[in-house]
């Protein structure tokens, strides 16, 4: 029987170490649509003397996926960047991001039903995040993920929706220039920027899934589209 997408839900909790099963807890925001793709890749054997296959072999387990939320607050940002701060300001919170090595965490892709369904995905790091906004929009954020390992859960969790506002377009606005002197560029019709972490799949003998997930260099593509200006 098919379920409805409002008994599923998506929770994350920040790992100890790569791989290490942590207790998923946290929202990423408003989820709208979340493809998690595990592939057992295998190979058929041939041998003289027949054209059918006589073995077949398992291979590497792989698993990577997207996630697309409307964006409320930047839990997932930490770990496309690297490390974040927090600085309350007068009416306000200042987030600061570093870039360094990738946290990463364990993620329940779950349905909360009579029978529960849960994939309790290891090992998660992102691959890469886009923020973007247009007129008429609201923030969105997507990410590509790839984990280490999953494994079924029989009880699922309480599902955890945020109740932060949405950022819609009237509310965003575009600045350039070096940290602390940005001017405001007027008449922006939507802007999008990616950061790539360009990660490497480790493979090793005596095991069919990576055996590490590091980052190679970052990669930051940022473009934005406005309304052209004569000031002639």
């Amino acid at each position: 029987m098919a379920e409805s997408s409002f008994k599923g839900y998506v929770l994350i909790g920040k790992e100890s170490t790569w791989g290490t099963e942590a207790t998923p807890s946290k929202d990423i925001g408003l989820v709208q649509n979340i493809n998690m793709r595990e592939t057992h890749d295998s190979e058929v054997h041939y041998a003289v003397g027949s054209r059918t296959g006589q073995k077949t072999v398992p291979k590497m387990f792989t698993i990577d996926g997207s996630v697309e939320v409307k964006f409320q607050h930047g839990r997932l940002l930490e770990y496309a960047i690297g490390s974040v701060s927090h600085a309350q300001t007068t009416s306000d919170w200042k987030h600061t991001f570093t870039v360094g090595t990738l946290p990463s965490f364990t993620m329940d892709d779950g349905i909360n039903s009579t029978s529960d369904y849960v994939r309790r995905f290891l090992g998660c790091k992102v691959n890469s995040l886009t923020l973007s906004l247009g007129v008429g929009g609201v923030l969105m954020m997507s990410a590509d993920l790839i984990a280490k390992t999953v494994k079924p859960e029989t009880t699922a969790l309480s599902g955890v929706i945020s109740t932060l506002p949405l950022l819609p377009h009237y509310q965003g606005h575009l600045f350039v220039g070096t940290a602390g002197g940005e001017s405001e560029i007027g008449q922006v019709e939507s802007w999008e920027v990616t950061f790539n972490n360009n990660l490497q799949r480790i493979e090793g003998l005596n095991s069919r899934l990576i055996q590490d997930l590091p980052e190679k260099n970052a990669e930051y593509p940022f473009r934005f589209t406005m309304k052209f200006q004569d000031h002639n």
